[in-house]
């Protein structure tokens, strides 16, 4: 369960948030593209990163925003050397390829390889 949920005014749109653990702990912002809404990101793996220490807010987007450098082997949209060509643009970022996932949030089978990749990213340094 949500620690908060509310609505927050974005340059005159309303969008809904969420916030999972403890604000104290490293900050994880998950955006999605495609206008999906908060949750697109399942709350079983919300609570993955929130068990290892993580304060994770998850929010309705509209279609804006970056995304970390874990790229499906599939993706029928940005073939994987999209991905890794930007990875190589992007200073101090590390690609982590998803083996049979396309162009979608990343699905339960590969959570094991993503939430690693997370915390790795924003362990206290």
């Amino acid at each position: 369960m949500p620690i908060e949920q509310r609505m927050i005014k974005v340059n005159g749109v309303e969008l809904s948030m969420e916030s999972f653990g403890r604000p104290v702990d490293p900050a994880i912002l998950l955006v999605h593209g495609a206008g999906h809404s908060l949750l697109a990101w399942e709350e079983g793996f919300v609570q993955r990163l929130v068990a290892e220490g993580r304060y994770v807010i998850r929010f309705d987007s509209r279609d804006a925003g970056l995304s970390t450098m874990l790229h499906g082997t599939e993706d029928p949209l940005f073939p994987i050397e999209h991905g890794r060509a930007l990875a190589k643009e992007i200073p101090g970022a590390r690609f982590v390829a998803m083996a049979q996932t396309g162009h979608e949030v990343f699905p339960r089978a590969q959570w094991d390889t993503v939430v690693p990749a997370i915390l790795e990213h924003t362990k206290a340094r």
